[in-house]
């Protein structure tokens, strides 16, 4: 137990650990380090990822629309495709889509997943266990307050209605 709260304090005195970002990379080398002096054999998989979706997927699509407002002024059927087409993602991305949501929109760095295994060798477990966690964190916001989480759906439904009637 003194182990995990040591780790977890190392892990947390990280600036900011954002995905694909400095802090991230050093977060997963300290989170491989650690696992391997446990005797795991450890592999990294590389993946390529944006940065801030979040806030920075909506603000792409707000200023596509824009775009697409000044292109329709004089050409509207370009303007209302623009604005079909940046909704797309943002549909995928409220859908819950792996293959077409905000990330389609912006560029992507790398990043890295930390892979433990057993050590070759030892006697294969009755029982797999996985465990799961980001080593990465999110730019915070009131979107993030305990007090707000049960309004979340309801935001994100006004929020994204309110951009379906941009191209009207």
């Amino acid at each position: 137990m003194d182990r995990a709260w040591a780790y977890l304090e190392r892990l947390t005195s990280f600036s900011h650990r954002g995905s694909a970002t400095a802090g991230e990379a050093a977060a997963g080398q300290l989170t491989r380090d650690w696992l391997a002096l446990m005797g795991y054999h450890v592999t990294i998989q590389p993946f390529a990822t944006p940065r801030d979706t979040l806030y920075s997927g909506p603000a792409v699509v707000a200023g596509g629309f824009l775009f697409a407002a000044l292109a329709g002024r004089w050409y509207p059927w370009i303007g209302l495709l623009l604005c079909a087409l940046l909704l797309i993602p943002l549909v995928g991305e409220m859908l819950g889509s792996s293959r077409i949501d905000l990330d389609l929109l912006l560029p992507r760095y790398p990043s890295q997943n930390v892979v433990a295994r057993s050590p070759a060798g030892s006697a294969a477990p009755q029982r797999r266990l996985v465990i799961s966690a980001h080593v990465d964190t999110q730019r915070a916001s009131y979107l993030f307050h305990p007090a707000f989480v049960p309004y979340l759906q309801a935001y994100f439904a006004f929020v994204y209605a309110t951009l379906l009637c941009v191209p009207a």
